[in-house]
Formats: C-alpha cells, structure tokens, sequence
C-alpha cells in the first residue's frame, strides 16, 4: 500500500490550502469591508458574500485533502476540481488581498499537478484499478 509521494504532497497541499482558504473566508466574514486605494479611486467592498464561498470550498477542501491522503479515487478528482474552483475564486478575490491570492493559486496550481500527473498512485493505495 505504497502511496506516490506527489499525492501525498497534493493531498497536504490541497488540506493547507483548504484550511487558508476556510480562514481566508472568516476573515472576509468578519472584516465585512474593505478599503481598496488605487491611484485613481477608492473603493469601499462589502465582502461577507465571497467570504462564504471562501469559507465553505475551503471547508471542502480540506476534508478532500484528508481523504486524498487515505487513497480515495473520489477524493482525487473533487480535488483537481476543487483546487480549480479555488484558483477562480481567488482571480477574483485578487483586488483585496493580492499577494494572498497568487500564493494560494500556486499551491493550487502544484495540487492540480500532483492529481493529474500522479493520481494513479492514490488508486493504486485504494485497490482500485484504473484503466489508460
């Protein structure tokens, strides 16, 4: 029951990202506005919205990363697409807090990558045999 070391990065990875992700969404929560200055205007956002979507994906997240650690094919595919959807969402959330955002794209983008080059390795740790 050898499992790839790429999953279990990806597996760690898509749990911290997760777990960001959910703390991402409560501080949006709880800091319901933010104060944007660029050098032609200032904007005032109500956030609370996107932080819910923060919080719940990263909920979800997590608990895939968990399950991609124990081998579950399942786990595997909502996690590449889970890590997608995090990555939208943080394109979009990137005018708040933009340094943020392109460190948890990069950790999404290495998920995507560990999943999708070495996925086969949490089947193979399952018992479940897929076919190419």
């Amino acid at each position: 029951m050898r499992t790839n070391s790429w999953v279990v990065f990806s597996g760690i990875m898509l749990f911290m990202a997760g777990m960001f992700g959910a703390i991402d969404g409560l501080v949006a929560i709880i800091h319901e506005q933010v104060l944007v200055v660029t050098d032609e205007q200032i904007i005032l956002l109500d956030i609370r919205a996107w932080g819910w979507v923060h919080l719940i994906v990263g909920g979800i997240a997590a608990v895939t990363g968990l399950a991609v650690l124990s081998g579950q094919l399942w786990a595997v595919i909502l996690g590449i697409l889970l890590a997608m959807t995090s990555a939208f969402t943080q394109l979009l959330f990137i005018t708040v807090f933009p340094w943020w955002s392109l460190a948890i794209i990069a950790i999404d983008i290495l998920v995507i990558y560990g999943l999708v080059v070495h996925g086969e390795g949490a089947t193979r740790a399952s018992g479940v045999e897929v076919q190419r």
